[in-house]
């Protein structure tokens, strides 16, 4: 199947005269716009016209500008509008909320980016690489880096050191200059987010966050009082429940009550039953095969 033709990428923001960033739809004619980019005057292309041959609103420089690109005035525009969204909602402490799929294990997570956020900051720099954007926690330490991508992915060394530093890597990738206008939808569905904190995932790294075991009596499908087991997980975006026990964790588990069937909690009532019945259901047919 041949590949999906791109759209072609305009400039479709601006900074106004006062430092605003403006979408060319909302631009007012006869009025002075700046590039995001290069910081060149540009002329808004506005013509009303819809239809065939029409392009959509745009800005074009009013002299050429060879170091400047629609992609980068896109990288831009969105990495700064991105960065106005999550410190509004850092300040206002209200959550985005966002869901991804691990790309080794296929779990499917959801949480809240900002958890832990404290702060963001544009262009942050590491040791050997820089950021678009880093999320930064109570401790002034950067936990999350945000890559927007439009042309280029972050370098190998870049990757790498974001693992080796447990530091979670979020890309988002932008396909046409109207990536602005669903923002919120973007950032709620990054395009990948190298973060897992079950055990058994391949590609599992020992980020930081807390396991908790939970042990409470509960009932049981068919009414049963047993003695329930699950690990709850305080991770940077949120907690969540599982049943990915490790060693340590079921031996905790079998010495305050908890009975498993391999790494399975259930209940003891209904699994004496379920022996019990396999039992007499083998006799049955034992008894039948004689006859």
């Amino acid at each position: 199947m041949p590949e999906k033709k791109r759209k072609e990428i305009l400039y479709t923001t601006a900074f106004d005269k006062n430092g605003v960033l403006v979408k060319a739809k909302d631009a007012e004619k006869n009025e002075d716009y700046f590039c995001p980019f290069c910081n060149g005057l540009l002329i808004l292309k506005k013509s009303g016209k819809t239809g065939k041959g029409s392009k959509r609103p745009h800005f074009a420089h009013h002299a050429v500008s060879p170091n400047c690109t629609p992609e980068g005035v896109l990288h831009k525009s969105f990495k700064l509008s991105l960065m106005e969204k999550i410190k509004k909602q850092i300040s206002e402490k209200t959550p985005i909320n966002i869901e991804w799929e691990c790309l080794y294990c296929h779990t499917k997570h959801k949480g809240n980016l900002l958890k832990y956020a404290a702060d963001v900051k544009e262009e942050y720099q590491f040791e050997n690489c820089r950021a678009d954007l880093a999320l930064i926690d109570r401790n002034n330490n950067p936990f999350a880096v945000i890559e927007i991508i439009v042309t280029h992915k972050p370098e190998e060394t870049a990757l790498n050191f974001y693992k080796e530093k447990q530091i979670i890597l979020i890309q988002i990738v932008l396909e046409s200059d109207d990536a602005i206008d669903k923002l919120d939808t973007i950032i709620n569905f990054p395009t990948s987010v190298n973060y897992c904190f079950l055990l058994q995932c391949p590609n599992h790294v020992e980020y930081r966050f807390l396991r908790k075991p939970n042990i409470e009596n509960k009932k049981c499908n068919s009414s049963h009082h047993f003695v329930s087991f699950e690990i709850i997980t305080d991770h940077y975006f949120g907690f969540v429940s599982s049943n990915d026990f490790t060693d340590d964790e079921i031996n905790i588990a079998l010495s305050k009550g908890v009975v498993f069937q391999g790494k399975q909690v259930v209940c003891p009532r209904c699994e004496s039953l379920r022996e019990y019945m396999s039992k007499i259901n083998r006799r049955i047919r034992r008894t039948t095969r004689r006859f």
